[in-house]
């Protein structure tokens, strides 16, 4: 019994022992499933996650979150919305390098990483070291693991954001991200679609790491209703890829990209692979210096760069590469779509892609300093039926397996190209077909570099030229430049009238001049461009304002003789009946001959009598009009200014008469230097302006109150100046040095006054002035060797007559009506002048 006893307790021993054994076994290898508790929410705290938990709440303003470790996921009924906030403000987000947000598959989130939802909000940062990610992998499914519908500050990614499904970033219509920054470390994926996609406003993404989508559309700027969504900059640093199966920056839907700068690595490889597509939408500018590309090697129709359906570019700049494989054109516009300018100073090159460059809608400007591509049955520049191109300067290389320029599609109907300017010649002559461009210039660099361009299956004409940017210096006199154009007959250059003698101009550099002509002596169809040299373009003397100068002195004759007493001009001498105030109000026509030319003016006079004996003038002349040669144009500065004093000696007038007078006066003067032989027009502006000081005496004699005989004798010193001047205009400029006149003038005349009626009075003079001393500058141009000396007086005439006739008309006892008409000759060049004036005075 004892020992039955001892079995027994040995037994249950052993079953204890051996199930205590297999509970542990079971609790090692079977653990018991525990889930995560939910995140403690945050308002407007500091707080630091360092557990997995589940879906963080934030409320309040300046809440800042950390996670450190730890995993957040989804809300346990439905794996959504890791982080939610609301209209809390200035919220920060870091996720460390050892942390993440859902990037556990198995219990991670199927949409929402982080969800900011529309509203006040804003969250200041989100730093991902770390991973977001989201698991949604349906077909049509989006995971979101960054969505904004309000207001983020910086996204600055290190780490991975990457959605199983598409969209890793949304920015929705109600949203705006100032900044997304990924790293040379960081990483942006979605499985299928949308990478980053910005229905409303996004300033800047910058990317030196990987920006990428497995299927299409790694950047979209688009919008399906009324908004215009708008990304300021997306810049691809150097190393830097951002790449899609197919149009891996897209924009449309009315989306704005200001710019786009590339010196990484932007590419599409699928079969239509289309690294940037414009739809509908605009660009600013693609500053490209890495590589923009696409990889598909047949079988597709791929396309670097596409602007279509109403979509604009205005500015690529290329100093890098742009290429495609077996395309539809490495840059295409289709025909509704439209680039500005295009300037390349890199690569674009295709290989069997229809064309480096493919145009059915419009393109302003091409400038390629580089080169331009397309090889295996393709066209460096394709430019079909009704598409046109502003402006193509070619000073690099275009090349095509075809033609270098196919103006034309692949039935021969033909585009438009404005103007074609080249330099592409040597062994590798530009090559174009169909339609001539409405303008070709060809652009010469030496002698031995200058553009040859070789024309097929042409139609229309074009206008040749010498492109203003050529340089023909050197020892270029009757310089030949052989086959600058080939292909084209006589009627096909227009104003072309012979095959020797085709189309003519000329053309300035530094002092020289070169003439131009187009020549096929060979009647080959072959045309070269004859350059013959003139090394000086020295104007000769004939040319030098010479005229126009002499004719700006003479018109301020009416300053220098405008007191002279034998005219009874602008001298208001009329009191009436016992008034000792006069004024006067009239009109002055006077035309110069030889050139000729025509100035109307208004005159305004008073005059004071203090006593019988003593009174005082003035006047003032304004002219209304210069009606001057075409190498002349006159204006005033100041008007005709003058004063007057006079001593009778006799209460009645007779006996003896002193008078002391001066006047002022300044124009502006435009004069024009005519084109020469050897030289070209010159225009300049100055100031010319005369001063004069007058005394005469005269001594009336009556003769029973009817006729009056005034002998008479006046001395005048005038001096006349033109301001020097330098032309506008010209390549080589001219300066004219300042010209002085001055002169000391006698006139010695008689003046007659006939009282026919006691209201009508005639008078007239003869008189004749000589110039006791006159002296004027020399003409002494500078700017250039060589330039004559020339004299401005050569032709003076120092004797000169002048006639005057003239009446008053008394309409009362304080009213006259008057008029005097005068002929003179002039000092210079054989000219005259003619003066009426016709005034109305009154005394009070």
């Amino acid at each position: 019994m004892y020992v039955f006893k001892l079995i027994l307790n040995y037994y249950k021993t052993y079953i204890c022992v051996s199930l205590i054994f297999l509970i542990t076994l079971l609790i090692i290898f079977f653990p018991k499933k525990t889930y995560a508790a939910d995140c403690a929410d945050v308002n407007g705290t500091t707080v630091t996650y360092t557990s997995d938990c589940r879906q963080i709440v934030v409320t309040g303003d300046g809440s800042n979150i950390t996670i450190d470790g730890a995993t957040i996921k989804g809300h346990s009924s439905d794996d959504e919305k890791g982080i939610i906030t609301t209209n809390g403000t200035n919220t920060t987000i870091t996720i460390n390098s050892d942390a993440g947000i859902g990037y556990d598959t198995a219990d991670g989130l199927d949409r929402y990483g982080i969800k900011h939802a529309a509203g006040s909000g804003s969250i200041t940062t989100i730093t991902n070291n770390g991973r977001i990610e989201t698991k949604q992998s349906t077909s049509n499914g989006a995971g979101y693991p960054i969505f904004n519908g309000s207001t983020i500050g910086d996204i600055v990614n290190s780490g991975q954001i990457y959605s199983n499904s598409k969209v890793a970033i949304a920015n929705t219509k109600n949203g705006t991200i100032n900044k997304i920054e990924n790293t040379a470390t960081g990483d942006i994926w979605s499985v299928r679609k949308y990478t980053i996609q910005n229905n409303n406003t996004i300033g800047t993404i910058t990317n030196a790491g990987m920006i990428r989508s497995s299927k299409e559309q790694a950047i979209r700027n688009a919008s399906n209703d009324e908004s215009v969504p708008t990304i300021t900059l997306i810049e691809n640093k150097s190393g830097a890829t951002i790449q899609a199966e197919n149009e891996t920056i897209m924009n449309s839907g009315r989306g704005i990209i200001t710019t786009i700068k590339n010196a990484g690595t932007i590419k599409a490889w699928g079969a239509d692979g289309k690294a940037i597509r414009n739809f509908n939408a605009t660009i600013g500018t693609i500053e490209n210096t890495g590589t923009i590309s696409t990889t598909k090697t047949s079988g597709g129709s791929g396309q670097a760069i596409v602007s279509s359906t109403g979509g604009v570019i205005n500015t690529i700049n290329n100093s890098g590469t742009i290429s495609a494989i077996d395309g539809n054109g490495v840059i295409y516009v289709n025909a509704t779509g439209a680039i500005g300018t295009i300037t390349n100073s890199g690569n674009i090159t295709g290989d069997d892609s229809g064309a480096a460059i493919k145009n059915e809608g419009a393109i302003t400007t091409i400038n390629n300093s580089g080169n331009i591509t397309d090889s295996t049955n393709a066209d460096g520049i394709k430019n079909i039926l009704g598409a046109t191109i502003g402006t193509i300067n070619n000073t690099g290389t275009i090349t095509g397996a075809d033609l270098d320029i196919n103006n034309a599609n692949d039935a021969g109907q033909s585009g438009t190209i404005t103007t074609l300017n080249n330099s592409q010649g040597g062994n590798d002559a530009l090559t174009y077909g169909y339609k001539l461009p409405t303008n070709y210039n060809v652009i010469v660099n030496s002698t031995s570099d200058y553009g040859k361009i070789v024309f097929s299956n042409k139609s229309g004409t074009t206008t040749f030229g010498v492109h203003s940017t050529s340089t023909l210096t050197g020892s270029s006199v009757n310089t030949t430049y052989s086959d600058v154009i080939s292909g084209l007959t006589e009627s096909d250059l227009v104003s072309c009238t012979s095959d020797t003698d085709c189309t003519t101009g000329n053309k300035f550099e530094g002092t020289n001049k070169y003439y131009w002509k187009l020549d096929d002596t060979n009647n080959d169809d072959d045309w070269d461009l004859i350059i013959t040299a003139i090394e000086s373009s020295v104007p000769p003397s004939s040319t030098l304002p010479k005229t126009p100068t002499l004719e700006s002195m003479n018109s301020l004759k009416s300053v220098t003789d405008a007191n002279f007493a034998h005219m009874n001009t602008y001298d208001c001498d009329f009191f009436g009946n016992n008034n000792d105030t006069c004024l006067s109000l009239g009109g002055r026509r006077s035309k110069v001959t030889n050139p000729s030319s025509t100035t109307n003016g208004l005159v305004l006079v008073g005059g004071k009598r203090f006593s019988d004996q003593l009174r005082i003038g003035g006047f003032y002349h304004t002219n209304t009009k210069h009606d001057t040669a075409k190498n002349l144009k006159l204006s005033d500065n100041t008007p005709l200014l003058g004063s007057l004093i006079v001593w009778n000696q006799k209460s009645s007038g007779l006996g003896f008469q002193v008078k002391y007078a001066n006047a002022y006066q300044e124009k502006n003067a435009t004069i024009t230097r005519a084109a020469g032989e050897n030289s070209e027009e010159g225009t300049g502006k100055t100031l010319t302006k005369a001063i004069s000081n007058t005394i005469e005496t005269r001594y009336v004699i009556s003769k029973k109150n009817k006729i009056n005989y005034t002998p008479y004798f006046a001395s005048r010193y005038a001096v006349k100046k033109q301001d020097s001047y330098t032309e506008v205009g010209p390549v080589s400029p001219l300066t004219y040095n300042k010209i002085n006149d001055k002169a000391l003038t006698v006139l010695l005349g008689t003046r007659i006054d006939a009282n026919l009626t006691p209201a009508l009075n005639l008078h007239a003079t003869l008189g004749i002035e000589h110039d006791v001393y006159h002296t004027i500058s020399k003409l002494a141009p500078t700017g250039m060797s060589g330039l004559p000396t020339v004299n401005l007086d050569a032709n003076l005439k120092k004797t000169r007559p002048v006639v005057s006739l003239g009446f008053d008309y008394d309409l009362s006892s304080n009213n006259r009506f008057s008029s005097i008409i005068q002929y003179q000759e002039l000092a210079y060049e054989n000219m005259t002048q003619t003066n009426l004036y016709i005034y109305y005075s009154k005394a009070f």
